[in-house]
C-alpha cells in the first residue's frame, strides 16, 4: 500500500469540538494524525510519499468548482462575520440530502 503524506495537518489545531453537547478536546488533531503514522509504520506500511502540494488540476478532476471556491474562501467569511479565528466549527454538518448552498459562512 502507497501511504500519501503531508505536514499540513500540523496546522489544524482547533481548541475543542462539539459532542453531545459539551466542548471537548478534537478528536481530529495533528496528534491523531502522527498516532496513525506510528501505526502503519510499526505495522510494515513504510511505502511512504511526501507530499507538499496537490496540482490544481487534480483537484478539479474530483471535486465540483463550488465546493472548491468555497473551500478556498470559507475562512475569510467566516472571520469577517464574526467567527473566531482559532477555529471553524460547522453548526450543521451537511448530508447527502441537503443539495443547496448557504449564503451564510
Amino acid at each position: 500500500m502507497q501511504i500519501i503524506t503531508s505536514t499540513a495537518h500540523t496546522q489544524h489545531m482547533p481548541p475543542h469540538e462539539f459532542y453531545d453537547g459539551a466542548l471537548i478536546p478534537p478528536f481530529e488533531s495533528a496528534e491523531r494524525a502522527h498516532i496513525i503514522d506510528r501505526a502503519l509504520q510499526a505495522a510494515g506500511y513504510t511505502n511512504t510519499t511526501p507530499i507538499t502540494d496537490v496540482p490544481t488540476a487534480i483537484l478539479h478532476a474530483i471535486h465540483d468548482p463550488a465546493y472548491l471556491h468555497y473551500l478556498a474562501t470559507i475562512y475569510p467569511r467566516w472571520c469577517a462575520a464574526g467567527g473566531a479565528p482559532e477555529a471553524v466549527l460547522p453548526s450543521t454538518l451537511a448530508v447527502r440530502w441537503m443539495h443547496r448552498y448557504s449564503p451564510h459562512p
